[in-house]
């Protein structure tokens, strides 16, 4: 083991001092009544640091192994502004080399002590952040480390040490099980509506005596022409929304503005995985054999409504 690294160990868990674990409960009892990933991940920094001792926080994701900037809370507004452009600039890589790695690795939180001088520590951002210890515990999202969180004491100059390395891993947990929390909510809300949709199609079917052979058919399956034989008549918008869930339909319109899978998953704090999960899906529901298809089918859609309209 390197000097200077002290991850968790079995054996060395004790639990966080009262007025911290106090403190990490404030928390995330702030960040309960958020419904949305996203603005989870934007609230945790500043809830954490106003609730316990840390000064600083910063929330990243992993996007093609490397730590990709996602948030960041710390009172220094313009000091705040070059450790986010640095940050963005030049991601650390999640190389063997880099401290982080045993975060990803381990699935657990460290703490880093004289981290100036430390050599598996990102020295770009070591001469910015002018962090003398700070401790970093990983986000987990279905099992995988999707991100994590750093956080220190720059202001006061205070060391960190295992008492504040456990406190930020139990709200590194609880945070991701938040998270989840609210994408299965959302899966369960898309799952809902796109039921909902299909039964009302369906009964557009059975509604129309000419067509038994349709019976059962999903609306998701149907083309323009055989929706139009069975009397179903829909308006563009509710064309594109009874196929498509509200995330799809998210990745749709990023796709339309030529973004990349990377780039939507940055905006709609996803892993790009599950952006190409999505974008292979609305291909299927529009029959588009690439994205380029799948887009022209779109804007000829929003088209039609416009001059509808």
């Amino acid at each position: 083991m390197a000097a200077g690294i002290a991850p968790v160990e079995r054996g060395d868990e004790a639990a966080p001092g009262p007025s911290w674990l106090m403190g990490v409960r404030r928390a995330l009892a702030e960040l309960e009544p958020v419904d949305d990933r996203a603005r989870l991940l934007d609230r945790a920094p500043r809830a954490l640091c106003e609730n316990t001792l840390f000064e600083r926080a910063i929330v990243t994701l992993v996007e093609d192994s490397s730590l990709v900037f996602v948030t960041m809370h710390m009172d220094d507004e313009v000091q705040g502004k070059l450790i986010r452009d640095l940050w963005r600039a030049e991601p650390p890589a999640l190389g063997h080399l880099l401290i982080e790695s045993e975060v990803v690795r381990r699935r657990r939180a460290i703490l880093v002590q004289d981290a100036l001088a430390h050599e598996r520590t990102h020295r770009p951002l070591g001469r910015v952040t002018r962090t003398t210890s700070y401790v970093a515990a990983p986000l987990t999202f279905n099992g995988e480390v999707a991100g994590m969180i750093h956080a220190d004491r720059p202001v006061t100059g205070a060391a960190v040490g295992a008492l504040e390395r456990e406190a930020l891993w139990v709200f590194c947990q609880g945070l991701s099980l938040a998270c989840e929390r609210t994408d299965l909510l959302r899966q369960l809300n898309d799952q809902r509506e796109e039921v909902r949709r299909h039964l009302l199609a369906l009964g557009a079917v059975l509604s129309n005596h000419e067509l038994p052979q349709r019976l059962g058919h999903r609306l998701a399956d149907a083309s323009d022409m055989e929706l139009a034989a069975a009397g179903v008549v829909l308006a563009p918008e509710s064309r594109i929304a009874a196929l498509l869930t509200n995330r799809e339909l998210e990745v749709l319109q990023l796709m339309a503005e030529g973004a990349t899978n990377a780039e939507i998953a940055r905006q709609l704090v996803i892993t790009e995985g599950t952006v190409k999960s999505h974008v292979k899906h609305v291909l299927r529901k529009l029959r588009a054999g690439n994205r380029v298809a799948a887009v022209s089918r779109y804007l000829k859609i929003i088209g039609t409504e416009q001059r509808a309209n």
